[in-house]
């Protein structure tokens, strides 16, 4: 294991990125530069490769740099704009709390971009928990899932929605899981395990989920299990404990990358909060996150590295302040101090982009 000097930190900006930009944290880095200010955390970021833009979701009406915006956002690498009147508030029945305009995901289907989330409307349409934008204004689906959205994957020319607890979509009993292919809905076998479902990728031809998941039946879908095409089965043995969870999956060098939270040993599991998965066997990652919560939130790939940000003060026994940096044999942490989790990390325009922050207000620095 070794840490990342400054000086090879340097270069690799000057030769990979511009600059780092992060969103709502303070570094003690002269390459990290202020791009705004929400109210509350940015917690999912969407680059953009088609239109070329970065989009930001999940915090309050207020504004960034005195301009006001609703739950979600646009970056064109120089200055902000809405998406129209954006996320409507969303209100807790009772006791008539408003929430932040949650925005869980978004990606880019069939030349539109879809958001996926806790909200009920997006500028003057009554959309709940999934909506699109056409570039100019908001559009609705004729049915959307009737709880919230979680994540959201392109696979095979069809939209995986994947939602925490949703159980149909209009008249169409969905559980947890619902595919659109930009007419009509369709769906997987229900999953034989109860809980949290929240990510989705598909990786060597089988469809694998990840979440809160637990198993009483013993087939070890605890957390993660993978569709092969008819029947659900288990991944290795899964992550089990009660706070175990799988918040992210990373394609990298040919293997499956997941990350979330649970302690290595416990029910067989393996890897503290991120482990490698190569089809059939899993693998610990260089020891592991470490801290008072080593949870690891979000996953990258960017340049031959992958990129874990979360909440651990250590990496692989090295210490490595929410952010590190995996080179597929040892981990190697950037110098900087992050005073606030980092949720989310996005590459845009060769910068890295970090959503940080906490509940109550976030800087983008």
């Amino acid at each position: 294991m070794k840490t990342l000097k400054h000086t090879i930190l340097t270069v690799t900006i000057l030769v990979l990125l511009p600059f780092i930009k992060d969103l709502g944290a303070v570094a003690y880095a002269q390459n990290w530069q202020d791009v705004g200010e929400t109210d509350a955390l940015v917690r999912t970021l969407f680059t953009d490769t088609a239109d070329n833009l970065l989009y930001i979701g999940n915090f309050n009406l207020k504004e960034i740099n005195g301009v006001s915006y609703r739950g979600v956002a646009v970056w064109d690498g120089n200055q902000w704009d809405s998406l129209g009147c954006g996320m409507d508030n969303y209100m807790i029945v009772p006791p008539f709390v408003e929430n932040p305009k949650q925005v869980n995901a978004i990606t880019r289907f069939q030349g539109d971009v879809y958001f996926g989330g806790g909200f009920h409307k997006t500028g003057n349409v009554w959309n709940s928990y999934l909506s699109k934008w056409n570039g100019t204004t908001w559009d609705s689906l004729p049915t959307t899932p009737n709880q919230h959205v979680y994540d959201l994957e392109v696979i095979n020319n069809k939209l995986y929605v994947v939602g925490g607890y949703f159980d149909s979509v209009g008249t169409i009993a969905a559980d947890r899981i619902a595919i659109w292919d930009g007419t009509i809905w369709d769906t997987l076998p229900p999953l034989p395990a109860t809980g949290l479902i929240s990510e989705i990728i598909e990786y060597q031809g089988e469809i694998y989920i990840g979440g809160n998941m637990s198993d009483q039946s013993g087939n070890n879908l605890n957390s993660i299990a993978k569709f092969n095409g008819s029947s659900w089965e288990a991944v290795g043995t899964g992550f089990v404990g009660g706070l175990a969870q799988v918040d992210d999956f990373k394609i990298y060098n040919g293997d499956l990358y997941i990350a979330g939270v649970w302690n290595a040993g416990v029910g067989g599991n393996v890897g503290n909060n991120i482990a490698r998965w190569d089809g059939t066997t899993m693998h610990d990652v260089g020891g592991g996150s470490g801290g008072v919560n080593p949870h690891i939130y979000d996953l990258e790939v960017h340049n031959g590295k992958l990129y874990a940000g979360g909440v651990f003060t250590s990496m692989g026994g090295i210490p490595a302040s929410k952010l590190a940096v995996w080179d597929g044999s040892q981990w190697c942490a950037t110098n900087d101090i992050f005073y606030n989790n980092v949720f989310q990390i996005a590459f845009y325009q060769d910068t890295m982009y970090i959503g940080s922050g906490n509940n109550v207000k976030m800087e983008i620095r």
